[in-house]
This record gives C-alpha cells, sequence and structure tokens, in this order.
C-alpha cells in the first residue's frame, strides 16, 4: 500500500512539474515571437490600431496572486473532501467513489 501511494504521489509531482514547464515554454515563446494574426489584421485595422503579431506577457507576480493560491486550495480540498465527509481513510474514501 505504501508503495502505492508513494509511487501516485510521484507521478502526480511529476505531471505538475512537467505541466509547469511546458506551459513557462509556451508562454516564453509567444512572448518572444508571438502569435501572427495575418490578414485579419488588416480587416480590422480600419477600425482601430491594430498589430499583425500578438505578444504574450508573463507576469509572475500576477501568476502568484490570483492562481497559485486558488490550484493549491482546490487540490487541498480535492484531497481532504473525500476523507473527512465518509470519515473513512483516504484509499478506501476514493475507492468507495
Amino acid at each position: 500500500m505504501a508503495m502505492f501511494l508513494l509511487e501516485a504521489g510521484m507521478l502526480a509531482v511529476a505531471g505538475i512539474v512537467v505541466g509547469l514547464a511546458l506551459g513557462t515554454l509556451g508562454v516564453l515563446y509567444l512572448a518572444t515571437v508571438g502569435y501572427n494574426i495575418g490578414s485579419s489584421a488588416e480587416l480590422a485595422s480600419s477600425a482601430y490600431i491594430m498589430s499583425s503579431t500578438i505578444y504574450a506577457r508573463f507576469r509572475l507576480r500576477a501568476w502568484r496572486r490570483c492562481r497559485l493560491p486558488r490550484w493549491s486550495s482546490r487540490c487541498w480540498l480535492r484531497c481532504t473532501r473525500p476523507c473527512t465527509h465518509h470519515g473513512l481513510e483516504p484509499i478506501d474514501a476514493l475507492r468507495a467513489q
């Protein structure tokens, strides 16, 4: 049982790390290269000034302030709800669902 929980935890942490790395690389790519919207910018330029390339901005402070607390509280509630709701051990509560 301990080996199962250890492996599940390691896979969860690895998935989080890989997801954060891929997301960061995607934002860095869009921040430096940008996303070319091409001819649709020419159509819209008659109404207002618009560039043909959209660039992303990576603001770590805003991400930490908004996303990290919400993500961590959501993970905590998902892990603790089955245990506290039914009064069961974690693995038994997950199997009961």
